[in-house]
């Protein structure tokens, strides 16, 4: 590493520090860290910890949380710090299969590796540490083998690390390996060879998938008997948009810009590269829209899939006279990478709220949005009390009359209370024509009498609370 690779890197990682000065983690990753958290305490997911996410995720956010018990690093920053050092990782290994093909040009070896990095980094920006994000991290060193892998020789040690350090990904959610089958797809009908498939990389990348599923049927059965099917008749549903909406959002627009910058300044050449990374743009594309959430994490695949295949390009298939008319295209992509950074929500009438509450409360905020509970709780060092990061299955209570999910929810909520005996009830103010409180008092008799006998009610900018007066028996 030279100096200015140094300073490179001193930036990046200065500029992730600032952002996160500012700006909270995510909601999602802040929850995942709690679960985590309460694993190690002996709670069992998907049963003590209400989730719909295949258990890998948490199992990896327990290496943040075990460091952050042996040292004076908050939980959140040292899942941050874990994810940077994945970052490098990534970086290192990306720079073996570079370092194979510019055997001899190290100006291109460093710049698209500070390409990889600003990818990977600051064009993520809150969705940093995100499922979707991980997986770009852990496939990043799979994708640049499989661009490369007719003009390269990696040592069989490079390829078990690569596909090892894939298969992480992979496997954070099952319809990850569509990208997996797309790439696969590709370099057979490259190769014009069926049995390309067996390879050392390949064959590691299938058998994690069966043994990760052999894991979750022995270690973690409550996912296959409980979170799946809850999730089919609540999660799946409950956010959906139309893909009309789905198809209107700035990365889509970069994804036609990428295509016209291809055909515009490139000799527009099918090989085998071009053909991997068009097929991981478009099963990135499909992973996006069979989610059908809209959501910006959601579309962390196709962007980076798409800054990648724009990096190729730029390092290695731009037309020698085109240097000057590609500048004009930088403040279009700029831009467009400026508006798909976004900041975390924030609900400052309940942070005001919070902020009374003494640190070390116990407290439990009810509403249909995660981004509204156990996260606010982590900033301001209150305690979770409950199995529920946010009330997912409430709307197909409400609107499907499921009555099976309505006896399950409100047993929960009171074998909760009893449970965590919590200091504060919130109840969120915002779901259209809805108070949370009347809902859940005048449907279970039991909630009522705990409500009424325990606690004092107030309102404070529409959120009704409240605020434990007496112990519970």
């Amino acid at each position: 590493m030279q100096f200015k690779d140094f300073i490179f890197s001193i930036i990046l990682l200065f500029v992730i520090a600032v952002y996160f000065t500012f700006y909270p983690l995510n909601v999602d990753s802040t929850w995942i860290l709690h679960s985590a958290q309460r694993m190690l305490s002996g709670a069992t997911l998907y049963i003590d910890v209400v989730e719909v996410n295949p258990p890998l995720i948490f199992i990896y956010s327990i290496v943040p949380i075990l460091f952050s018990e042996f040292s004076y690093i908050s939980p959140t920053h040292s899942y941050i710090l874990f994810v940077i050092i994945l970052i490098l990782i990534s970086l290192y290994l990306s720079w073996i299969v570079l370092s194979n093909y510019y055997v001899s040009k190290l100006n291109s070896i460093r710049h698209y590796l500070y390409l990889i990095g600003f990818i990977l980094t600051i064009s993520i920006s809150s969705n940093f540490g995100q499922r979707e994000h991980l997986l770009m991290i852990f496939i990043t060193p799979f994708i640049l083998m499989m661009i490369y892998r007719d003009k390269i020789q990696l040592s069989s040690l490079s390829i078990i690390l690569i596909a090892a350090f894939a298969s992480f990904g992979f496997n954070i959610k099952p319809h990850f390996f569509l990208i997996f089958i797309g790439a696969e797809l590709a370099y057979m009908i490259h190769s014009k060879n069926i049995l390309s498939i067996f390879r050392k990389d390949s064959i590691i990348i299938i058998c994690s998938g069966v043994l990760y599923l052999l894991l979750i049927f022995i270690k973690f059965p409550e996912y296959i008997n409980f979170a799946v099917p809850m999730a089919l008749d609540t999660y799946t549903t409950l956010f959906n948009k139309s893909f009309k909406v789905l198809l209107l959002n700035n990365t889509i627009l970069l994804l036609f810009l990428s295509i016209l910058f291809w055909f515009i300044f490139t000799a527009r050449k099918l090989n085998l590269a071009t053909k991997i990374l068009f097929s991981i743009i478009i099963t990135s594309l499909a992973l996006y829209l069979i989610q059908q959430k809209g959501w910006s994490y959601h579309a962390i695949p196709l962007l980076i899939s798409i800054l990648l295949f724009l990096s190729y390009i730029v390092i290695n298939n731009l037309k020698k006279d085109s240097q000057l008319y590609i500048l004009g295209f930088i403040p279009i992509i700029i831009s467009i990478i400026v508006m798909n950074i976004q900041s975390v929500p924030r609900f400052y009438e309940l942070e005001n709220i919070l902020k009374d509450i003494p640190q070390g409360s116990k407290v439990h905020i009810i509403s249909t949005d995660i981004a509204r509970g156990q996260a606010l709780l982590a900033e301001n060092k209150l305690q979770w009390a409950s199995r529920f990061g946010a009330l997912g299955i409430l709307p197909a209570i409400i609107e499907n009359k499921n009555t099976k999910l309505k006896e399950y929810l409100f047993n929960s909520l009171y074998t909760d209370i009893k449970k965590y005996k919590p200091d504060v009830i919130i109840f969120c103010s915002k779901y259209p024509s809805f108070n949370y409180y009347n809902y859940f008092s005048n449907n279970d008799k039991r909630l009522r009498e705990i409500y009424n006998i325990y606690y004092k009610k107030s309102t404070i900018e529409g959120y009704t609370i409240l605020y434990k007066h007496k112990e519970i028996n």
